[in-house]
């Protein structure tokens, strides 16, 4: 078996399993809401929960990775997911729900900016935007598999049973990432960057200042932040939504939320076939115009009289909303310097993640405030339009990547608009 292939399959069923682990909570919300006697705020603060602390957990997991390589976090950390899922089941009031939920965010946050630093070893730059849109499926089709999963379960077993049986895959991943993930230490890692030619990787004094000097880092930053405030907003309420505006009862819910993230597996194939061949060179404009259209589904989501209609507008969100991280992921790559690809994605993601906190409390109030979600619905395709420009001011930096590229080089983007190369 090629080893792309196994690094890819690997990291494919981590992200599966960590999504599954992640979005269970918001399929089960309707039980756990009725049987806690929890409103929408306080579940709000639940939901928000989980990105606290994968917030925390982002800088110190990119510091990490790149000094003492990405397969350690990436066997670790499952283990940790299967405690705090598995613990989430024995909880039954707010300040629990908080900890527990709190310490699964920081348990995958730590690994969450190692899958980049593999892409960034082991994927030239034209093989990135495919091979990401792959792994981004499971983004997909783990919450695919877990609406349906969920619904079902629940007319046999409690919500806490559920989420103690839903501890066994992550020790699943946890054995696969020992196994297929290559050992590699971040101050020997060497790897072709561009396709042409290897150069040794290493953490450098001083690169995390260079990195915080990188403009290009705040740009994708704040795309990542607003777009996070929508993929917030809508991983946590899109079922709750369909369920409480539409009168969808929870055994049809975990059906037609797998119909939108089927919609969403289409769109990363979609898009890293787009991103990775026909528009390799105009990455940024195909994701701008994801996250347009992104905002253009949510709005008709909004608007729909009916529950085809909300569905049909929330599959057009979920099409576009995942389909950009394709992109996404291989322009934070290609900008980031190689020695210190973990630190810069976990940067961008730290602070990124903010929007993911502060979205579903700020929906969850607005819907206790005025009794509809319409206003949760236009901040959410607000920030998708804001994330756009963001963006589209990163051309003259891939630009210069790809010219460097051309060159057989592999520059840091940074340095180049700071006159060092």
């Amino acid at each position: 078996m090629k080893e792309q292939t196994k690094i890819l399959a690997a990291l494919w069923l981590f992200q599966a399993v960590n999504n599954m682990d992640r979005v269970a909570l918001s399929f089960a919300g309707p039980s756990i809401m009725k049987s806690l006697s929890m409103d929408t705020k306080t579940f709000g603060v639940v939901l928000s929960s989980f990105t606290m602390g994968y917030f925390v957990a982002q800088i110190p997991g990119g510091l990490l990775a790149d000094r003492v390589g990405s397969k350690i976090l990436l066997v670790i950390s499952p283990i940790f997911w299967a405690f705090f899922t598995g613990a989430t089941g024995l909880v039954s009031g707010l300040a629990g729900f908080v900890l527990v939920r709190v310490s699964l965010g920081l348990a995958e946050g730590l690994s969450n900016t190692s899958g980049y630093k593999v892409f960034g070893a082991h994927f030239n730059s034209q093989e990135r935007t495919r091979a990401i849109a792959i792994w981004c499926t499971a983004m997909a089709l783990g919450p695919a598999c877990t609406g349906p999963l969920i619904g079902v379960l629940l007319t046999h077993f409690t919500w806490q049973t559920i989420f103690q049986m839903l501890a066994i895959p992550s020790l699943i991943v946890a054995v696969t990432m020992y196994c297929f993930i290559p050992n590699d230490r971040a101050r020997t890692e060497s790897r072709t960057i561009t396709g042409i030619g290897a150069e040794p990787a290493h953490v450098e004094r001083g690169a995390l200042r260079r990195v915080l000097r990188d403009r290009n880092l705040w740009l994708i930053t704040g795309a990542y932040f607003l777009y996070n405030i929508a993929f917030g907003g809508y991983l946590g309420w899109m079922p709750t939504y369909l369920a409480s505006a539409h009168g969808v009862d929870m055994k049809s819910l975990g059906t037609l939320g797998a119909v939108a993230y089927a919609l969403a597996f289409l769109g990363l194939l979609v898009h890293g076939w787009l991103g990775g061949r026909v528009l390799y060179r105009y990455r940024p404009q195909l994701l701008a115009s994801s996250y347009i259209l992104t905002a253009a589904g949510l709005i008709g989501a909004c608007r729909a009289t009916s529950v085809w209609g909300a569905l049909c507008g929330l599959s057009v969100t979920a099409f576009f909303l995942y389909g950009g991280l394709s992109c996404f992921g291989a322009i934070l790559i290609e900008l980031s310097p190689p020695q210190s690809r973990a630190t810069y994605s976990g940067f961008c993601s730290t602070l990124g993640q903010i929007g993911g906190v502060i979205a579903p409390f700020a929906i969850g109030w607005m819907v206790s405030e005025t009794g509809h979600f319409d206003n949760g619905f236009t901040l959410m395709a607000l920030s998708l339009c804001l994330a756009a420009c963001c963006v589209l001011a990163l051309i003259p930096a891939m630009l210069a990547k790809a010219r460097a590229a051309s060159g057989l080089v592999d520059l840091d983007v940074g340095a180049i608009h700071r006159g060092h190369v």
